[in-house]
């Protein structure tokens, strides 16, 4: 184990909302474009730990671009979870750090590969950015244990199950008082419950207890209003938005309806789009 670091920091990247083409089926939502996503980089003295690896060939070249202005070691690229806005980036980064490894839990790497087969890329991100993503995807390999280190500081995997997707992971990093969130938490950006059930709901919502029990001083969502900080606030803030969500669900709204219920009770919150909140509009995120 190398020598503990003396003191570990953390950046984060938001690369900013993006045009795609997607359906409308209700009045009132922002013109379509995903909504903006983070990446975290994690450092000591000498290494780095990159945690998510953003999509398009564009955003990961900035994204590369600007862990070279820390001037450290990249050595692991941690992903949180199989949805490709996270992953499909990992090419161009790695291109640029050759010496760096992308790891994730097994059941993130296996959603990473049914994500990623010709078919579902055709049928979905390619399909939703044109001639934006790396002809090359990148998998993760799997971690065997629960936690890594930069450092000689322990950063900690927590598996949240289905939440935002399938096989959902946060990490924790203990000497920062920090959670990386992945897309469990969101940050004053409307949430993607479209795929959602009652259950999966449920998972989440105690997923986000989970979260909370750890008393973060700092929590970097995924997805993200990039004005906003990074306050352990959200956590509670998402579970009460995807509480008020089920509650629409189960009163049976609607597409408008529940549409307007969501961006009115949360007006000032960014990504008012309607693959984010209404069924169907989306395969596949």
């Amino acid at each position: 184990m190398p020598t503990k670091s003396l003191a570990l920091k953390y950046d984060v990247f938001v690369a900013p909302e993006l045009p795609f083409n997607a359906p409308k089926r209700v009045a009132n939502s922002d013109p379509p474009a995903w909504d903006p996503k983070t990446a975290t980089l994690i450092f000591g003295e000498r290494d780095a730990v990159l945690v998510d690896a953003l999509a398009t060939v564009r955003e990961a070249t900035a994204l590369a671009d600007w862990i070279e202005l820390h001037d450290r070691r990249l050595t692991t690229i941690y992903i949180t979870h199989g949805h490709g806005d996270h992953y499909l980036g990992l090419s161009v980064v790695l291109d640029r750090f050759h010496g760096a490894r992308a790891v994730a839990t097994a059941g993130t790497v296996e959603q990473m590969r049914k994500g990623s087969n010709p078919k579902a890329l055709d049928e979905g991100f390619r399909k939703w950015f044109p001639g934006q993503l790396s002809d090359t995807v990148v998998l993760a390999d799997p971690l065997d244990s629960s936690q890594f280190d930069i450092e000689g500081c322990l950063l900690h995997v927590i598996e949240t199950g289905h939440t935002d997707a399938p096989d959902s992971t946060s990490l924790h990093v203990p000497d920062l008082d920090l959670i990386v969130s992945g897309d469990v938490a969101y940050n004053r950006c409307h949430m993607f419950l479209a795929q959602t059930t009652p259950e999966s709901r449920g998972n989440w919502m105690a997923a986000l207890d989970r979260l909370a029990a750890l008393k973060p001083t700092a929590v970097v969502t995924g997805h993200k209003d990039p004005i906003q900080g990074n306050p352990p606030t959200v956590i509670d803030d998402s579970r009460a938005y995807i509480e008020f969500y089920d509650k629409q669900c189960s009163a049976g709204l609607g597409d408008q309806e529940l549409f307007d219920a969501m961006v009115t009770r949360y007006p000032d919150w960014v990504s008012r789009q309607e693959f984010l909140i209404l069924p169907g509009l989306l395969a596949k995120r």
